[in-house]
């Protein structure tokens, strides 16, 4: 039967479910820092010949600097005409990798707490693998593999026993459809945290990159490389405003804290998963092996 949702918040009192809760708040921390963001910066050109000009360099997310418009075409700045500008750059690809890192990493959390509040009864006594059926002469035979759990709960709901022409009348072949009970199995666990924590490290390093290319091509040294107007000796170009970055800064710590968060999980898992009871229990067992013989 399938087993029934019953709540226990025993697991959050415990590394494996304190360390998710951490790991769903370092989440959204993580995106919302950086999701919605929009800044500027000012920048006024003092010319000796014409009148003084404020050019504003405005983005935000997902960062797509060359989309972003720093001088309208056909527009006379410092009695010269600047043809249309963009900002120098394109962050997209590597913001969005975090965000949608951070997001998944979200939804996950949110289901691993579901199990493990309402179904800790089934995740402990789970582990993946298939199970195998076979009969014969109307005798069943269940084998699992090294990984399967033969306590893993499975519903049987279609048995047909047959018997084709053309096999031996001594061969009965049987057909279940098996579906494994509701759960999220330590070994899946495991590897999807794993798996997040290596993603971690990838996001976050490449958002890392990118913002520092956000703000090399917003910064007086991009401003004065993308408009060739401040790079004429009688055209002085200066920063009059900066945009804050601070919270584009806290979504990178919170990228390389989920790192470190998520392997630390990762531990915790694998300590309940089947190898490392298994290679405890052999280390035990040569242990007492190699015990010397009472005299």
């Amino acid at each position: 039967m399938m087993p029934g949702f019953r709540l226990n918040l025993a697991p959050l009192k415990e590394p494996l479910g304190f360390i998710r809760v951490l790991e769903w708040f370092t989440a959204v921390f993580a995106f919302g820092s950086c999701g919605g963001y929009s800044g500027r910066n000012v920048f006024s050109l003092n010319c000796t010949e014409g009148a003084n000009k404020t050019l504003t360099a405005a983005f935000s997310y997902p960062f797509r600097l060359n989309q972003e418009i720093l001088v309208e075409g056909n527009t006379t700045l410092c009695n010269r005409t600047v043809a249309e500008t963009h900002l120098m750059g394109d962050s997209a690809s590597s913001v969005e990798f975090f965000v949608g890192v951070a997001v998944l990493a979200f939804l996950f959390c949110m289901l691993a707490l579901l199990v493990y509040l309402g179904y800790m009864h089934v995740y402990k006594d789970s582990n993946f693998g298939p199970m195998l059926v076979s009969a014969s002469e109307g005798s069943v035979f269940l084998e699992c593999n090294q990984l399967c759990n033969p306590r893993f709960q499975w519903m049987i709901y279609d048995w047909q026993v047959f018997s084709p022409p053309f096999l031996s009348h001594s061969l009965r072949l049987a057909r279940y459809a098996l579906w494994p009970s509701f759960t999220l199995p330590l070994l899946q666990d495991f590897v999807v945290t794993a798996a997040f924590a290596f993603l971690w490290l990838v996001c976050s390093s490449a958002w890392a990159r990118g913002l520092q290319v956000v703000k090399d091509a917003t910064g007086p040294a991009g401003i004065d490389s993308t408009l060739s107007l401040c790079r004429e000796p009688d055209v002085i170009c200066e920063v009059k405003e900066i945009a804050n970055m601070r919270s584009l800064d806290i979504s990178v710590v919170f990228g390389f804290l989920n790192v470190i968060v998520w392997l630390g999980n990762a531990w915790f898992v694998y300590k309940e998963t089947q190898w490392h009871s298994q290679k405890a229990a052999a280390q035990q067992g040569s242990g007492r092996r190699s015990a010397p013989a009472p005299i």
